[in-house]
């Protein structure tokens, strides 16, 4: 997925060279708790500041082309998600950022233990993306 992820970022790059016109796309990082645990705000606070140190900050801008911007924030925003890979998680944690420029999320992860994300046992956990 990283790999495809990253080609395409690099043929937005190649093609992003030619355009001229560097937009300005303003974002903002949002954490939802979803179910809190007696480590809420000690996980939560986790989450926040690795995604904003490797983002900028809480809310932040990029400039250039407007996708390629969105690429290079979803490639950075899932670096980050590798770096808690393997992590049990007391509670139930939702990352989000806005692409506050265009009105979409561009990224959308759940932080928890697999009985948070799926608590009846059926397949229908919550997409990510």
């Amino acid at each position: 997925m990283k790999q495809i992820v990253f080609a395409l970022l690099g043929a937005l790059l190649a093609l992003a060279a030619c355009n001229k016109d560097s937009v300005k796309t303003d974002y903002e990082c949002r954490l939802t708790v979803e179910s809190a645990a007696p480590t809420a705000d000690a996980e939560a606070r986790a989450i926040s500041e690795a995604f904003e140190k490797a983002l900028g900050g809480k809310t932040f801008t990029r400039e250039g082309d407007a996708a390629i911007s969105d690429l290079r924030v979803i490639g950075i925003c899932q670096s980050v998600e590798s770096s808690f890979e393997g992590r049990k998680w007391d509670g139930s944690y939702t990352f989000e950022v806005l692409n506050r420029t265009e009105g979409t999320i561009v990224y959308h992860h759940t932080f928890a233990t697999p009985l948070d994300l799926n608590p009846d046992g059926d397949d229908d956990e919550k997409e990510i993306v």
